[in-house]
């Protein structure tokens, strides 16, 4: 399973808390998920940007 098939499985299980605390740990939870996505596609643009030498 790739990285956005993690984040979307873990969104999901967020999503699917219950109780006083749920909305807070999904926003939370949904947060961290889109700034680790962001730091793997900043990695993998430079990565192609040395690849290719620009």
């Amino acid at each position: 399973m790739g990285t956005l098939g993690i984040a979307y499985h873990q969104r999901v299980e967020l999503a699917a808390l219950d109780g006083p605390l749920a909305r807070v740990t999904v926003l939370l939870g949904g947060r961290l998920i889109r700034r680790y996505l962001g730091m793997e596609a900043d990695g993998l643009r430079r990565e192609v940007e040395r690849d290719t030498g620009r």
